[in-house]
């Protein structure tokens, strides 16, 4: 809707603009976006504007930074009256219903009865009412009786035929000669760009299915299956953002076609640009809009949104169950390696300390030993002196243990760290299995027939639960310890 309104905002400037420049005028009031108010005149130069403010200031500026002109030259009234028409016309252009067109129409002529161009404003009045009797509709940028529509397609579909005919048959390379052949001699035959662009799509040229749905879309403003299969290919060409704008468009025509809106879904999922850019928030909004309506309809189906797909309500339980399965155990799972890890690091120092204490105890039995030596070639009492040596040995047996303990307990650790690494690698497939069975990053062209027959959704299974077995229990407990408290045995030389 923002765009629309810019190009009407565009076309209404461009109208006024056009009709200010034959229309003498020597100080008009021009207001700017930012509230900046100009005395002055005003004039297009190419795709810009120049103000030519009474104080000497040249200024250039774009169409859409100008919000209002005031015109205080004196004109006269004839001349307001051409002016008028031509902002009426612009509005005309872009109006929605032929009651807008037949509105703007006489509110025209209810201020400008005595127009000179009065008269060609009534017969053109007339012409829209005509086509308001015979259920005008708007049809390739022009308003036509339903009638003549339904003729043209008619003649269209006719004239695209052999082509069709080619395309169900596979046969791609001639199904693209023969739409093309039609297309150069009806340069609007929709049936023929419809063709045309799926016969090239299929044979994988997406630059020549590009240009015939651009096409399509430029003879047929609001044509679904252009809008999206534009989109579809911008996306595979890695034009992401490109791609959001013509599903924005597609949106805005057909807000409930569920393959657009599962397409949408991929595409906003996978998006891999600035999330807060307007491109991306303006789809997202007008999405959200159109997804609550469609998951309101679908709901009475027993159909609810999973990712871009649709599952019954017992697959969507036993999915979602599943994955919350999954995130348990890979939250166990890391809270029992980390656990492990830190045991490991515990056990890591209380094997130093074993190495520190055993090299103190061969220390203090060598000492003992030393004095034991000196005392008998003095011939002093060596007893005391080898009970406390013998004291040690005990405890330098019992520190040997102890480490003989914790390096066995950390080498089993570090077997098993391999195995939480293979089993959590076997938990996030398993994940991927889930969360690829929502997402499949593929975005569905729209095939002949697909915009007024959509075909089902894409077929959900729900992933078989297949966890891995966690860990060996105990890898995370301290190993038993001998107590190894030495008994406090003053040295004395």
């Amino acid at each position: 809707m923002q765009t629309k309104h810019l190009i009407r905002s565009a076309l209404f400037l461009s109208a006024l603009f056009a009709a200010t420049t034959a229309i003498p005028a020597q100080a008009d009031i021009i207001l700017l976006r930012d509230g900046t108010s100009i005395s002055g005149s005003i004039r297009r130069d190419g795709k810009s504007m120049v103000i030519k403010a009474d104080d000497g200031r040249v200024l250039t500026v774009s169409p859409d930074e100008v919000v209002r002109i005031t015109l205080i030259s004196t004109i006269t009234p004839a001349q307001a009256a051409e002016s008028a028409w031509t902002w009426t016309s612009a509005q005309i252009k872009n109006a929605d219903t032929l009651a807008d067109i037949i509105k703007l129409h006489e509110d025209f002529l209810t201020k400008n009865p005595d127009a000179p161009n009065s008269g060609q404003v009534r017969a053109s009045l007339e012409e829209y009412k005509k086509l308001q009797a015979q259920d005008g509709v708007r049809f390739r940028g022009k308003w036509v009786p339903q009638a003549q529509v339904e003729v043209l397609m008619r003649k269209d579909d006719e004239q695209a035929e052999p082509a069709l005919s080619l395309y169900r048959a596979g046969k791609m390379k001639e199904a693209l000669e023969a739409a093309q052949l039609v297309v150069k001699g009806n340069a609007e035959n929709s049936s023929a760009l419809i063709v045309g662009g799926m016969a090239a799509y299929r044979q994988n040229n997406l630059a020549v299915a590009r240009q015939l749905f651009t096409q399509l879309a430029e003879v047929d403003t609001g044509n679904i299956v252009a809008l999206n299969n534009i989109a579809v290919i911008a996306g595979q060409q890695k034009r992401e953002a490109e791609g959001l704008l013509h599903f924005t468009k597609a949106l805005a025509a057909v807000p409930d076609n569920r393959l657009l809106l599962d397409n949408i879904t991929e595409a906003l999922n996978s998006y891999k640009g600035d999330r807060n850019a307007a491109i991306y928030k303006d789809l997202l909004r007008q999405f959200d809009q159109a997804e609550l309506r469609m998951e309101a309809a679908l709901a009475k189906k027993d159909l609810y949104r999973y990712g871009s797909t649709w599952v019954s309500q017992d697959q969507l339980t036993k999915a979602t169950a599943m994955s919350k399965q999954v995130k348990d155990q890979m939250a166990a799972l890391d809270q029992q390696y980390r656990d492990t890890m830190q045991a490991a690091s515990t056990i890591e120092r209380d094997i130093k300390i074993c190495a520190n204490d055993y090299d103190a105890a061969i220390s203090d039995i060598n000492y003992f030993n030393l004095l034991i030596l000196q005392a008998q070639q003095r011939g002093d009492e060596t007893d005391y002196l080898i009970t406390r040596r013998d004291v040690r040995i005990m405890d330098l047996e019992k520190i040997r243990r102890n480490k003989i303990i914790l390096e066995e307990h950390y080498a089993k650790i570090q077997l098993s760290i391999p195995l939480f690494k293979a089993q959590a690698a076997k938990l996030k497939l398993q994940l991927a299995s889930v969360q690829n069975a929502q997402f499949t990053g593929i975005q569905r062209i729209m095939d002949i027939g697909d915009a007024d027959k959509v075909p089902p959704p894409a077929a959900f299974n729900v992933p078989e639960a297949k966890l891995p077995l966690m860990p060996p229990p105990g890898t995370t407990q301290q190993p038993g310890m001998i107590d190894t408290t030495l008994d406090e045995v003053a040295v004395t030389n």
